[in-house]
């Protein structure tokens, strides 16, 4: 009885080696992987590696419009500074339009989460948006692109702000646009 006993400890005793040795190989592969900081002797976070691949994946942009979107926003950044606003660019649509707690309220939200207004010009002292402009090049005669640009005007005009399309161009004439601004917003 004895011997069963030595042997179910030595059995016991090999598979908690075992199991051991086997937690601390995967322990060695994870800390490959990630680099594991105790914050809090309960609660643990898991970082990334300072060795990774995202210097080969990412890089900074030289600009965060196109040089047609430039010559434009510098033309209606005169403007606003005469109208007395602020122009932002690059705009999200979720930004500037909220969905209701509704049922499906995330598929709505998803349906304008990745969509951007080429600029948004604001009133200065509270920077709701007055009227939000699209600069339409070529690509806004692709027929995905025409529906998603009816789309993004009827959402604008439901939640009660105005959106214009210009077309892009070499050359603008400054005061025909602000001329079609002020008739916009009625100034």
């Amino acid at each position: 009885m004895i011997y069963l006993i030595i042997l179910a400890i030595i059995i016991v005793a090999i598979i908690f080696k075992s199991a051991l040795s086997d937690n601390e190989g995967n322990s060695n592969e994870t800390s490959t992987n990630t680099q594991v900081q105790d914050v809090d002797q309960s609660k643990e976070i898991i970082e990334p590696k300072p060795n990774n691949d995202f210097n080969k994946a990412y890089y900074g942009t030289d600009s965060l419009v196109s040089k047609a979107e430039l010559n434009f926003y510098r033309i209606l950044n005169n403007i606003c500074n005469e109208l007395d606003c602020i122009l932002f660019s690059k705009v999200r649509v979720a930004d500037i339009v909220k969905v209701r707690s509704i049922e499906n309220r995330q598929s709505y939200f998803n349906r304008i989460k990745s969509k951007h207004i080429d600029f948004v010009l604001c009133d200065k002292i509270s920077l709701k948006p007055i009227l939000c402009i699209e600069l339409d090049d070529k690509s806004h005669n692709n027929a995905k692109r025409i529906a998603r640009d009816k789309f993004v005007d009827e959402i604008i005009n439901i939640v009660g702000f105005k959106i214009i399309h210009m077309r892009c161009s070499y050359s603008y004439n400054s005061q025909s646009i602000k001329e079609q601004i002020k008739k916009e917003i009625q100034v």
